[in-house]
C-alpha cells in the first residue's frame, strides 16, 4: 500500500472515529427516563388533569385503621381522561443483573412522546404474599404520583410529620420507650396517654415493636396525637391474637 492510500485510510478512520464519539455523547445525554421531547406528551397531561375530580377513599388497612384509596378506583377515575388525551399508563418489572426487582411506571402519548419513573422493590420478607402486598401499594403509589393525582383529605400528607419522629440521637435504643424527645415542634401524644399506651402494651413487647415500627417511632413518647386513638384501639384488637 502506497502514502497516499495510508493516508485515505487514516483520513476515513479519523471521521469514524469522531461520528462515534459524537453518537455517543448524544446517548449519554439524552434524558434517560424520558423521551427527547415531551412537548405535546406535557399539552395532553395538563388537558387530563384539568379533567380530574375528587377520587374518594374505598379500603381500611386492616391492621391500624388508616384509610386509602387502591390502584383499581384511581384508575377507574383517571383512565377515561387519559383515553380521552391519548395518554396511556403502562406498569412492569425488572430484574436487574444483581437480582433486583425494578418496578417502572411509564406514561406514553399517542406520538410516541413518554416518560416514566421507577422504584426499586424491597419487600420485608421474601415469600410471594408479602411481595404481591409491597407490589400493589408501589404500583398504586407510583401511578398517583407520574399522574399528577391528588386525594382529598389525604392522612399521609402530615407535612412531614411521621418523618421527623425518626430524627433522634443515634445513642438511642429503638426499644426506649420512655426517650426524650428531639424535637419539640412535634405534636406529640401528652405524658397521660403515654403512660396509657404502656399499660396497654406492657407484656406486649412484639406488639410494642410493630406500633412502633407503622408508625417510624423510635419511642412510644413520640405517637403523634393524631394517631392514638387508632392505636389504642387496634392493640386492644390485636392483644387477641398474641
Amino acid at each position: 500500500m502506497n502514502i497516499i492510500d495510508m493516508l485515505g485510510d487514516l483520513t476515513q478512520l479519523t471521521e469514524y472515529i469522531e461520528k462515534e464519539v459524537t453518537r455517543r455523547i448524544n446517548l449519554a445525554t439524552e434524558p434517560r427516563y424520558r423521551s427527547a421531547e415531551i412537548n405535546e406528551l406535557a399539552e395532553a397531561l395538563a388537558a387530563a388533569q384539568g379533567e380530574y375530580v375528587d377520587i374518594p377513599y374505598n379500603r381500611t388497612n386492616l391492621s391500624w385503621s388508616d384509610e386509602y384509596t387502591d390502584l383499581d378506583m384511581v384508575m377507574k377515575y383517571i383512565r377515561p381522561c387519559l383515553s380521552k388525551n391519548k395518554l396511556a399508563l403502562n406498569q412492569w418489572t425488572e430484574l436487574t443483573l444483581h437480582g433486583s426487582t425494578i418496578l417502572p411506571t411509564e406514561l406514553r402519548h399517542s406520538t410516541g412522546q413518554r416518560k416514566e419513573s421507577r422504584i426499586k422493590v424491597v419487600p420485608s420478607r421474601n415469600d410471594i404474599r408479602t411481595f404481591d402486598s409491597v407490589m400493589a401499594d408501589y404500583r398504586r403509589q407510583q401511578a398517583i404520583g407520574l399522574l399528577g393525582v391528588t386525594l382529598v383529605g389525604d392522612p399521609k400528607d402530615d407535612d412531614g410529620e411521621i418523618d421527623v419522629a425518626v430524627n433522634y440521637k443515634e445513642s438511642v435504643k429503638p426499644s426506649d420507650t420512655k426517650m426524650i424527645r428531639s424535637k419539640e415542634s412535634f405534636d406529640c401524644i401528652s405524658q397521660e396517654q403515654l403512660e396509657e399506651l404502656e399499660v396497654e402494651l406492657d407484656g406486649y413487647p412484639t406488639l410494642a415493636e410493630e406500633l412502633m415500627t407503622k408508625y417510624k417511632l423510635r419511642g412510644l413518647s413520640d405517637m403523634p396525637r393524631t394517631k392514638f386513638k387508632f392505636a389504642i384501639e387496634q392493640i386492644r384488637k390485636l392483644r387477641k391474637n398474641y
